[in-house]
């Protein structure tokens, strides 16, 4: 019977032929998936916020932001597009000397662009859809609120939080693609959620 996944040092082989690819496309191509990336984590936080803004237990409110949040990576894994958290493991390839550093860096220049505007675009509809009003305003606040908080991190708590969160999005893409099957990678990024 053929296993469901696969192993540890398969997933490190299948990962250096992968960042290979991914170091290979043409820039335009890398904007463009890293523009869907970025839009797919926006949708994500959006419903998020959405459904929380009015919980008032904290651990709660995480678990279902957490849950829901976790769909913004499915999509980015399931659509095929770009995220720069997880072309970090292109490094990988890079170690192994299969790529190069001018490579490595133009990934990871225009997936990031890419995934700011797409976010930006998300953040222009939102606006333009009023959704922020809902509530007399209070999904609004809430998102202010978070905003203000997050951009209020010392520069050592935001880079300790950026690495954290990174190492739980690449384990989730690895775990993810081991699975051979769709619901094993579905799982395989839902069970990372509480901690995103």
């Amino acid at each position: 019977m053929e296993k469901a996944f696969l192993s540890p040092a398969e997933m490190a082989e299948s990962f250096i032929e992968t960042g290979c690819r991914k170091a290979g496309l043409p820039a335009l191509r890398l904007l463009i998936l890293g523009i869907l990336g970025g839009a797919f984590i926006a949708f994500a936080a959006e419903g998020s916020n959405m459904a929380i803004y009015t919980i008032s237990s904290p651990g709660i409110g995480k678990a279902l932001a957490g849950a829901l949040f976790s769909t913004g990576l499915m999509m980015v894994i399931v659509a095929g597009a770009e995220l720069f958290t997880g072309d970090c493991l292109i490094i990988i390839s890079y170690l192994e000397h299969k790529t190069n550093f001018y490579k490595l860096l133009k990934n990871w220049f225009f997936v990031y662009i890419g995934n700011f505007i797409g976010s930006l675009i998300i953040v222009f509809l939102i606006l333009q859809s009023g959704q922020f009003n809902f509530s007399n305003g209070l999904l609004g606040g809430f998102t202010i609120k978070t905003a203000v908080y997050k951009t209020g991190l010392t520069f050592g708590n935001a880079l300790s939080m950026g690495i954290l969160c990174n190492w739980l999005v690449c384990i989730a893409i690895w775990m993810a693609a081991a699975a051979k099957d769709i619901t094993g990678k579905l799982l395989a990024i839902f069970s990372q959620s509480g901690s995103l």
